[in-house]
């Protein structure tokens, strides 16, 4: 790309998602591939990224890159999780939806609902054989649903009583997004771009809406004892459901991809 670049004299914008900022934390300076993506990044007209989190990630492997070209642009959410009818009556479900991946934590959840809850965990993204790679066992409680379509995630997402992301390491946290645009209640763990991504949900609502949402959207650490308390503490604050429910549209709002790239062609203008 950077050759191509060179001979053919295009403007390059790099937009980075997560994983591939992970593996170059691990090249060598001294390898020629470090030397072409340094090259590639320094030549570019903007960098985004879909959090400041994985913008400063970049930023601490290739220290010599114009940090006034670089700024995050937040994913939105496809069409699906925006229409979904939203629905006040829940099943009695706790439900999960990641890559079977040790980063992804879900061991933490596995632990932390094992004890408790009395709800069946919904676990979406792969099947038993993988399940097991990560050293946990199938319980009684626990369904595994394989792979999803957007449109079989987001009927989970409005119809379970709430969603737990428990991820060690997260640049974005798209299937948090979907959650609470589906009117999820969401425990999700205080790493990566998750924050940034709760932030941005609520950025229009007013401190009592703020307060409402808080209720029934928890931060937790990634371990077992805190998710475990956030669970129940939305279990407690189930009963403002009704009134986290008016919140929505304004959160859906912010995820809309009109609105996300509408700020990314402002960005470009003024470039």
């Amino acid at each position: 790309c950077y050759l191509l670049m060179l001979l053919f004299r295009f403007k390059l914008i790099i937009s980075l998602h997560g994983d591939e900022v992970e593996r170059m934390r691990n090249l060598s300076k001294k390898s020629i591939r470090y030397y072409l993506y340094n090259k590639l990044f320094t030549s570019a007209v903007n960098i985004t990224g879909c959090s400041k989190f994985l913008i400063n990630e970049l930023q601490r492997n290739f220290n010599g890159i114009n940090t006034n070209k670089c700024y995050p642009m937040y994913n939105g959410v496809s069409e699906v999780f925006l229409t979904k009818k939203l629905k006040l009556h829940k099943k009695d479900y706790i439900f999960c939806a990641a890559r079977f991946m040790p980063k992804k934590g879900l061991d933490l959840l596995y632990k932390a609902t094992q004890l408790s809850m009395g709800n069946n965990l919904l676990i979406a993204g792969g099947d038993e054989n993988e399940f097991l790679t990560l050293g946990l066992k199938k319980m009684e409680g626990i369904i595994l649903l394989g792979p999803l379509t957007q449109n079989e995630l987001a009927k989970h997402l409005t119809e379970i009583k709430l969603t737990v992301i428990p991820s060690r390491k997260e640049p974005y946290g798209i299937i948090v997004a979907e959650a609470l645009c589906c009117g999820s209640p969401v425990v999700a763990t205080n790493v990566g771009g998750i924050p940034e991504l709760i932030a941005l949900a609520t950025e229009k609502l007013s401190p009592t809406e703020k307060e409402i949402f808080n209720h029934l959207v928890k931060l937790v650490e990634p371990e077992i004892e805190s998710i475990r308390a956030g669970l129940n503490k939305i279990m407690e604050n189930y009963s403002g459901l009704e009134e986290y429910l008016k919140l929505i549209p304004k959160v859906r709002k912010q995820f809309s991809w009109s609105k996300r790239l509408d700020q990314f062609h402002n960005v470009l203008a003024e470039s």
